[in-house]
Order: C-alpha cells, then sequence, then structure tokens
C-alpha cells in the first residue's frame, strides 16, 4: 500500500500544479500534514522520521517526452502484489550540473484503490539509497495536469519512502530498472531513524 494511495489527498491539496518556483512554506505545509497522515499507521514511531532541509538545488525543470501507446508493464512490490501501471513520458532534466532521465508512470486500475489512478508516479533510485536514504528507493507523485506546455516541475524535496521503509505487511512498488540516477538525491525524506 502506498502512503494512503500515495497520500493522494495530501498531493491534491499541498501540491501547487502548475508552481514553477520552490517554496519553503509550502514544502512546511506538505510535510507537517505528512507526518500527521502516518501517525495512524506508525504511531508515536513518526517521531523517528527524517527530513532533509528544503533545498532549492533540487526543484527542476523537465522537459516531458510523452510515451504513447506504450504496453502494460508490470512492477513488482516488496509484497506478494503486482502493480499494472503503464510508461507515460520520459522526463529529461538537469540537477547539480547533471544530466539524468527518470520515467513517468501512470497505473492501471487497481480494484478498491482507484485514487491511484488519479496521478502520475515517479519511483527512483539515486545515488543517496542505503547511505542516507531508504534502500528500497523513493517516489514522488503528480496531479494528472501537472505537466504544461511540455514541461513537468520536479521538486525532489517532496521525495518519500513507501511503509515498508518503517513495518511491515505492505506492498511497496520498486523502482524499475531505468528509474535509477547517478546523482545524489540529498532532499526530500531520509532514512527511518528507528532500526527495525
Amino acid at each position: 500500500m502506498l502512503k494512503h494511495i500515495l497520500a493522494t489527498v495530501l498531493l491534491l491539496v499541498t501540491y501547487s500544479t502548475h508552481a514553477q518556483t520552490f517554496s519553503q512554506d509550502s514544502l512546511t505545509v506538505y510535510r507537517t500534514k505528512y507526518v500527521a497522515d502516518l501517525y495512524p499507521i506508525i504511531g508515536d514511531d513518526t517521531t523517528y522520521l527524517r527530513f532533509f532541509d528544503g533545498d532549492p538545488a533540487f526543484y527542476v525543470k523537465a522537459a516531458v517526452q510523452f510515451l504513447p501507446n506504450q504496453p502494460i508493464v508490470k512492477i513488482p512490490t516488496t509484497g506478494t502484489k503486482i502493480r499494472s501501471a503503464r510508461k507515460y513520458a520520459r522526463l529529461l532534466f538537469e540537477i547539480k550540473g547533471q544530466r539524468e532521465v527518470l520515467y513517468l508512470y501512470k497505473f492501471e486500475n487497481i480494484p478498491g484503490q482507484e485514487k491511484m489512478t488519479e496521478m502520475f508516479f515517479l519511483p527512483f533510485y539515486d545515488g543517496s539509497n542505503g547511505a542516507t536514504t531508504y534502500e528500497g528507493g523513493r517516489y514522488l507523485d503528480f496531479p494528472l495536469d501537472a505537466i504544461s506546455d511540455g514541461l513537468l516541475y520536479i521538486d525532489f524535496n517532496r521525495a518519500y519512502t513507501g511503509y515498508c521503509a518503517y513495518t511491515t505487511g505492505y506492498n511497496c512498488p520498486i523502482p524499475p530498472k531505468d528509474n535509477r540516477i547517478k546523482a545524489v538525491i540529498t532532499a526530500g525524506e531520509s532514512k527511518f531513524a528507528k532500526k527495525k
């Protein structure tokens, strides 16, 4: 399961769809709500959540190359379930002076989890995984109208981990191999401070 279906309600309420600048105030609101939404799942362990300081260097503009008529792919999870999704677009961007490419996905219908189809999903690995962030990768979500004029603004300060970083029994999507970038993304949610 993804953060109350990837925290869709939080996403739609606090994500500025066409924002073109980094906002610390918006990030603070997002994180406060994020922690509150996690409390019913992990309780007082929310005190072990850690985040990097907000950094505008990790707010980037990506050129979007749409990928029409892509076949449905199966995305494995940390549990027993498989997620069905389509590769929607290729994202080309530069971060910390380094050119990178990631692929944006859109989930197919999942009974009982329809909210997952109402957004774009960006699972990724980066150079921080296993060191300062969760070894299983992290995620970003975007409303369906976030792409405008062939551009998507990616705020890695909002990168988050699946429930699997904190507890057991959840099916967290494993980022596809082609969604691995070399850049060290010291932004967003960092490694959970409590030892399992």
